[in-house]
């Protein structure tokens, strides 16, 4: 059944009200989109109340039309006749006992999901970045395999250093990740506002801050040397999965991807911008009125590209969207 309207306004006009008051890199909507559908009751009573009773517009299976009056209801209570209807939503990766990178060969094509490139996480759920990659690669290499399957989809982001060690394991030249890293101001303006302070950090900055015109570049931070091939090196065909969770680190592995040709995207436009973006220390600031948080990313990343900056994510060579019936049998 199609829900037409929901008190009397149009689901689309609802729908693409929320989209756009949801955060994005540039103009990307693949990631605010996924975020309304994920969690479209709180978001809909952020934005239009809490009312007693939902009037539903409905569009039947059978062509029909009819409206219905629906009872509003407690959220446990939702959750509680859902899990009963349908069993309990799956649980994510990290509480799952999966390790955040897995590697599984089957004849000459070997499959790596890579859940997240938090160096944290990482460690917390499976072995460094490091050896992952130094044995992976290693097996790869040994299985002679030709066709690579990476999965970045819902990955993210994290820190740089897990990214940069595995596009050196998939490029075969020295390569610079980042063209420049900068910040606005060296301090907090209006102090009084953030509910954290920079702490150690404000004494470090003026050391690895150069002043350029009217903004702070960083030196000496990970990706703006350059960086050598690792070995082994992986020459065969690539593949890289993504969708609008593929975020933030994410987006800037697929830019160095897609820089360097390395192979080819399938799947939905990554959610992170693939040119630069704002992110690395990042305080919450409480507006003085309203109480509103809102999270201030300090330091503007940009990467070492040529492509043009749309502000869109790298979009796939072949985009393939899962179907109603694949998010229905995912739970």
């Amino acid at each position: 059944a199609i829900i037409r309207k929901i008190n009397v306004k149009s689901s689309q006009e609802i729908f693409a009200h929320l989209v756009d008051q949801e955060t994005r890199d540039g103009y990307n909507k693949t990631l605010p989109m996924i975020s309304v559908q994920r969690a479209f009751g709180s978001k809909y009573a952020l934005h239009y109340g809490n009312p007693d009773v939902y009037e539903l517009d409905m569009l039947l299976p059978d062509g029909s039309e009819k409206v219905f009056q629906v009872d509003a209801l407690p959220l446990d209570t939702i959750q509680k006749k859902r899990n009963e209807r349908y069993g309990e939503p799956s649980k994510p990766w990290y509480q799952n006992g999966i390790n955040a990178y897995t590697l599984e060969i089957e004849g000459n094509t070997a499959v790596m999901p890579l859940r997240t490139f938090s160096k944290s996480w990482i460690k917390k759920n499976g072995p460094s970045y490091k050896k992952f990659f130094n044995d992976a690669f290693k097996k790869i290499d040994e299985a002679k395999v030709e066709h690579l399957i990476i999965d970045l989809r819902d990955n993210g982001g994290g820190d740089p250093k897990p990214t940069i060690k595995l596009f050196a394991h998939l490029y075969d030249k020295p390569f610079t990740f980042y063209e420049r890293l900068s910040m606005v101001s060296r301090g907090l303006p209006d102090k009084k506002y953030y509910k954290e302070k920079m702490g150690l950090l404000s004494v470090a900055i003026p050391f690895i801050t150069k002043k350029e015109g009217d903004i702070y570049v960083l030196k000496g931070v990970a990706g703006l040397k350059e960086s050598k091939p690792a070995k082994p090196y992986y020459s065969g065909k690539a593949y890289f999965l993504t969708n609008p969770n593929s975020f933030s680190a994410t987006g800037e592995m697929s830019a160095i991807l897609k820089e360097h040709d390395r192979g080819l995207f399938i799947g939905e436009e990554a959610g992170g911008n693939p040119n630069q973006n704002t992110s690395g220390i990042m305080l919450p600031l409480e507006l003085p009125n309203s109480k509103i948080s809102v999270l201030m990313p300090m330091i503007l990343f940009e990467m070492n590209v040529n492509f043009e900056n749309t502000g869109r994510g790298v979009i796939p060579d072949h985009i393939i969207r899962p179907t109603l019936e694949d998010l229905i049998e995912r739970n």
